[in-house]
């Protein structure tokens, strides 16, 4: 078990994941945002770990050191992490998502419902093709979302200079990305230490343009696209946490996957935004996922 595991899967494709916790605790599959990498777990590892969890969070096609897939969809995640389960001789597991890991997850949910026992979600995404879907969304994110929706290449080049901005002067980086947010975001951000900080902004997105940002564009390109499944076809117990004052991924997106979903068990927080939610609910999700 560590941070630099991998397989090789069924495609001849290197697929490399996070391993950490028991190997007999419950497994919990961690998706991560996008753009974003294995180590977004990292800040989540002790959290599991005390309340009887393993957690396991690979990297998914071309961020990290996985290999690309070129045309990807968000149903064909089910692939890969199938096999890494039967790599791992494991059979059923749970879910967690943080941000753009919401989709994917909700993917493994409803590709794999005789695996996947229950999902959490911590400000996912909901579909983008909803009315209003973008309605409150701060410029930046939504610009983002288009250009992976119709413009791709001006998109790898805007992430290209944001991966060149983040190695040459890593620590201005993460403080420019602290400074950008407001409210609850930024209060969150700010009482994180300098090694949290790092863990939880930095070293993620790093280690996510490892290979450059042609992988980042790939994997929001999928979420942007049609999902390919309907989530009302969702068996699986799925339970969300969502800041009403989100505003990279508003709350009505939040409002529509707990509408949707059957049996969704959603949870909206006054006065809480997109990170916010992120660094105070995870916590609370592991309690769910691992209950029992």
């Amino acid at each position: 078990m560590g941070y630099d595991e991998r397989i090789e899967l069924g495609d001849g494709r290197r697929l490399w994941y996070l391993d950490e916790g028991d190997s007999e605790a419950v497994p919990v599959v961690f998706c991560h945002g996008s753009p974003g990498s294995r180590l977004s777990a990292v800040e989540h590892v002790q959290l599991a770990v005390e309340r009887g969890g393993r957690i396991i969070a690979p990297d998914r096609p071309g961020l990290g050191h996985s290999d690309p897939e070129p045309g990807r969809s968000l149903a064909g995640w089910a692939s890969d992490v199938a096999d890494l389960m039967n790599a791992l001789g494991i059979a059923r597991f749970r879910v967690l998502a943080v941000s753009g890991g919401g989709p994917y997850a909700l993917a493994l949910a409803w590709a794999l419902p005789d695996r996947v026992e229950r999902v959490a979600l911590l400000s996912s995404p909901g579909s983008f093709d909803i009315p209003g879907a973008m309605e409150g969304m701060a410029r930046a994110h939504r610009t983002t979302w288009l250009l992976a929706r119709w413009q791709p290449r001006l998109l790898g080049w805007f992430v290209g200079r944001q991966m060149v901005a983040c190695r040459r002067d890593p620590e201005r980086f993460t403080q420019a990305i602290v400074d950008s947010m407001h409210g609850s975001d930024r209060e969150a951000l700010e009482q994180l230490d300098a090694e949290q900080r790092r863990r939880f902004i930095l070293a993620p997105l790093v280690e996510a343009l490892w290979q450059g940002p042609k992988g980042a564009v790939e994997d929001m390109r999928a979420l942007r696209a049609p999902w390919g499944f309907g989530v009302q076809s969702i068996r699986v117990p799925v339970h969300l946490w969502h800041g009403e004052q989100d505003d990279a991924t508003p709350p009505q997106m939040g409002g529509w996957l707990a509408a949707m979903i059957p049996g969704a068990q959603a949870r909206f927080l006054p006065g809480e935004g997109h990170t916010s939610t992120i660094l105070r609910y995870a916590g609370e999700a592991f309690e769910v996922l691992l209950a029992d």
